[in-house]
């Protein structure tokens, strides 16, 4: 939920990119700013005295633009044609290309099923399959990213497997012990925790079981000051919504229902999956951001939408994910877990604390600008792809700084996803021209010195450092170590004649086995499981 991070997504994506894509002898050159991104990345390296990489070659950028926007390499002729072409103007004719392509439609619809996790098995094969064309018209049409939202949390449906958007709300329903029981609170809590994570950038999944305070202090400062109850005021804007297993159809299929005919948000409802609730009444709801309470002749949950997709956090959230997904880290990372507490830099946090956003005042512009342009995401991926900031090279001159990763002073490389290799596969099955890379040949299994593949693996690595391994222990020595280790006692002084006196080939593997087949192995290892 909330655990110790020993290497943030930003360090792993620098170690990774200056491991794969080295240096380069091509000098940075003069960058042009193309758009407010350029302005604040590079403003901010000039500076802080920080060198950048150069521009990425045109056989890189062609590439890296069409697995970005639409999961795809780009065909041999495309790539030939765009790197031949002089047009200064290339680029961005081909973001304009393929945004909005049915490649870049079916990508981040693919995308945003990722997103709501929605699996047949959850939501049943229909439900799924709804979605994943309800998503696909929304970007068609370039649905307004806030209306989108909106449908997605006040949807209401007899069957989710006839309403596109419903099963947003049905993946997250908690089930009890029986397929006809559905568990009120829990399905409300899991709504509010994954409404909150995905729009607005936020992990609550800690204070839906206990307080902040004395849990989270070095985690999350915003988190130390929000409680359980807050919330539950949370949670409680879906204490009105039913959401409803269809077994008067079938208990083996994944359909739902969803109403506001719900009984509302008890402190007191029974948990299967948290820490159980010891209140004692109902819930009322308020937001947990600003304490704002709905309006109680409108219905909850259209409330809630409003107040989501009115706060500067939701847009600020939806640019900080869209960014991460085409830049490789997010301007705050983890995307997920905003410390809100920890964003201003005119109001910095205590000692011992950073600001969270490696660049607060072009988050606060992408959120201004997705604002101002009617939460547009075709124009905001535009933006990030038309940049000079995302055109950067991933080989950089002359030394690479660890503290340079911060500034996207080189554009990380990311590992390709299991959908674009499946692409990749199907392409070279279809006859395309393939030149064979470590990375997808199988691993020729290595001719074994030793007694088996851990030997060699030891042998290779002493042999790498310069070292040579002891002789092999006396049967004195190995009976007692494997009984030591393997039962967690001494062997018999019957146990020790017996195998010194088995001259026999492999009389090392029988008195292995017989210790094995021994009652004391599972006490031992049953004491050390329990540990």
């Amino acid at each position: 939920i909330h655990p110790e991070q020993k290497t943030d997504n930003r360090t792993s994506a620098s170690e990774l990119t200056a491991s794969i894509a080295g240096g380069t002898s091509q000098p940075s050159g003069e960058i042009v700013r193309r758009n407010l991104i350029d302005d604040y990345i590079f403003g901010k390296m000039e500076a802080d005295g920080v060198p950048h990489a150069p521009m990425s070659a045109d056989e890189d950028f062609v590439r890296r633009v069409h697995l970005d926007l639409t999961g795809r390499i780009p065909d041999p002729e495309a790539v030939r044609t765009f790197v031949a072409s002089d047009d200064v103007g290339k680029r961005e004719a081909l973001v304009d290309s393929l945004i909005g392509s049915r490649p870049f439609m079916a990508k981040w619809t693919y995308w945003f099923g990722d997103l709501a996790r929605s699996n047949g098995n959850r939501i049943g094969n229909d439900g799924k399959n709804l979605f994943y064309q309800w998503v696909y018209n929304a970007l068609q049409i370039n649905t307004p990213y806030n209306t989108m939202v909106e449908h997605m949390l006040t949807a209401q449906a007899v069957s989710n497997w006839y309403v596109g958007p419903a099963s947003y709300l049905a993946r997250w329903v908690i089930i009890g012990a029986t397929c006809e029981e559905t568990v009120h609170e829990d399905t409300s809590d899991e709504i509010a925790v994954n409404s909150a994570m995905h729009f607005l950038g936020l992990n609550l999944q800690c204070v839906s079981c206990h307080d902040g305070r004395n849990h989270l202090e070095k985690v999350n400062l915003w988190l130390t000051e929000q409680n359980r109850t807050d919330f539950w005021q949370q949670a409680a804007f879906f204490g009105k919504t039913q959401v409803l297993r269809r077994t008067e159809v079938s208990t083996a299929r994944d359909e739902y229902s969803i109403s506001d005919d719900g009984p509302g948000y008890s402190s007191a409802g029974e948990s299967v999956n948290r820490v159980p609730r010891r209140g004692k009444e109902m819930i009322e709801p308020a937001f947990i951001l600003t304490g704002e309470t709905p309006d109680p002749s409108k219905p909850l949950r259209s409330e809630f939408a409003r107040m989501v997709t009115s706060h500067p956090q939701f847009a600020r959230a939806t640019v900080n994910l869209f960014w991460a997904e085409m830049m490789g880290v997010g301007i705050v990372d983890p995307v997920f877990d905003f410390d809100l507490n920890r964003q201003d830099p005119n109001n910095p946090p205590p000692e011992g604390w950073e600001i969270q956003p490696s660049h607060p005042e072009l988050l606060n512009a992408l959120a201004e600008d997705f604002r101002e342009h009617n939460y547009d995401i075709r124009r905001l991926l535009r933006m990030i792809a038309t940049s000079s900031a995302y055109q950067l090279s991933a080989k950089f001159p002359g030394e690479w700084k660890a503290a340079y990763a911060k500034y996207y002073a080189r554009k990380f490389v990311r590992r390709l996803t299991a959908e674009e290799r499946e692409v990749l596969k199907r392409w070279i099955a279809a006859g395309a021209e393939y030149e064979g890379h470590w990375a997808y040949l199988t691993v020729a299994r290595p001719e074994v010195a030793g007694r088996d593949a851990l030997d060699e693996l030891v042998r290779q690595r002493l042999e790498g450092e310069g070292l040579e391994a002891s002789g092999e222990a006396d049967r004195a020595t190995l009976i007692r170590r494997v009984h030591l280790d393997l039962l967690g006692l001494p062997p018999s002084v019957a146990d020790v004649g017996a195998f010194l006196a088995d001259a026999r080939p492999g009389a090392y593997e029988r008195m292995l086995e017989r210790a094995l087949s021994s009652p004391r192995f599972g006490e031992r290892w049953g004491r050390h499981w329990l540990d």
